[in-house]
């Protein structure tokens, strides 16, 4: 049922960068 450690690492760093994207974007919005 898990994935790869690889695949793990990649979701959270992708969650990451949309997270700080996301907040920049909220800065820039504003």
């Amino acid at each position: 049922g898990l994935p790869p450690p690889s695949e793990c690492d990649l979701y959270y760093v992708n969650r990451d960068t949309l997270f700080s994207y996301h907040k920049e974007s909220e800065i820039f919005l504003q």
